[in-house]
């Protein structure tokens, strides 16, 4: 039953209280619920009263739910601090310009697709899916898999042997082979394959990087609203968390860049959404291939897409998602501070 109204409200558009939203208001004056049915119902009706455009109750309700959830598990914000700086020391500039012996798997030619999560890489993905060339994988692990040995610990050091590198790269690609077509490009949409632009270039000297940037208000404030029980996002259900694990990427990929020059491909969500034809004709030509009208309406492209952002896919361009922060301006305080800026 709680799990019934929890997708029937996610699935619901609402103008008005509806009989499930009491329903589930109800539940949650039980005492017997877990900590998964309390924040799921919880993030649910944040949902319902932001349809409603009653901010205030929905924020109300997002922060209780996410309130909830961060105690079911520990995290520090000293382990990311660790990790980043890691990433930085291994690969440093001196590092990315050793040259190494690897062999391009010319077979197959993966496309990252990477950035915060929920900052347009679905989008992009669907949009590159749709070009008669390229097939979609959707988020794969196979990179983390590789190049960690848990969630906080890098599994690479510069002293890998290119013999290593090598079988590590083989190792990659006969798993993307595993969501290929007809077409030997393949995306791979793993938002937090950030951390491993590094190694991406390594492994992959040939590959595409496309880096999906968003406002950062309007992306944490979209991953504060979003349940995800079974991922690692840990660092979004708190408002300076989430702001403090922003501003690590954000250092990130500016060291990226750095050490990196003219490999990444940035592509800017609000610049996107203004000028879709242009940007989408940029990003096709930046993958080497022609536009097609297919990318344009990509909407319409037949595929699965396992993330919390498919309805928004499906519904085609909109341009509501851009400054939805502002609705809740009071409430992000917390955040702003923490971020290393929010215009």
């Amino acid at each position: 039953m709680k799990n019934v109204l929890r997708l029937m409200i996610l699935l619901k558009h609402y103008n008005k209280k509806e009989p499930e939203i009491l329903a589930s208001e109800g539940l949650l004056k039980r005492t017997d619920l877990n900590k998964k049915q309390r924040s799921d119902l919880e993030f649910s009706l944040g949902k319902a009263y932001e349809d409603m455009r009653q901010y205030d109750e929905a924020f109300k309700y997002f922060q209780t739910a996410n309130q909830t959830w961060r105690r079911s598990f520990s995290y520090k914000t000293d382990d990311s601090d660790s990790l980043y700086a890691s990433i930085k020391a291994t690969f440093s500039s001196e590092y990315m310009n050793r040259k190494s012996t690897i062999v391009t798997n010319n077979n197959i030619q993966p496309i990252f697709v990477l950035g915060m999560p929920r900052s347009s890489t679905s989008l992009i993905e669907q949009v590159l899916a749709s070009h008669s060339k390229i097939s979609g994988g959707g988020e794969l692990s196979y990179l983390k898999q590789i190049c960690f040995d848990n969630a906080t610990t890098l599994n690479w050091s510069k002293k890998l042997p290119d013999a290593k590198l090598q079988q590590m790269a083989d190792s990659y690609i006969e798993n993307l082979a595993k969501h290929k077509d007809q077409n030997n490009i393949v995306t791979d949409k793993m938002p937090l394959n950030f951390l491993l632009i590094g190694a991406i270039a390594k492994l992959f000297p040939n590959a595409k990087i496309i880096h999906c940037k968003r406002l950062p208000l309007d992306t944490c404030l979209s991953l504060y609203k979003h349940h995800f029980p079974k991922s690692d996002h840990h660092y979004s259900y708190n408002l300076q968390e989430l702001g403090h694990f922003y501003s690590l990427y954000d250092d990130l990929m500016k060291h990226w860049h750095s050490v990196l020059p003219g490999k990444i491909y940035d592509i800017q969500y609000e610049t996107l959404i203004e000028n879709f034809v242009p940007e989408v004709k940029g990003l096709l030509e930046y993958c080497n291939l022609d536009l097609e009208q297919s990318c344009l309406e990509f909407q319409d492209t037949k595929r699965v897409i396992r993330t919390a952002s498919s309805e928004q896919v499906r519904r085609g361009l909109y341009t509501n998602g851009v400054g939805r922060w502002k609705n809740y301006e009071h409430h992000l305080d917390e955040l702003k501070v923490s971020l290393p800026s929010y215009s």
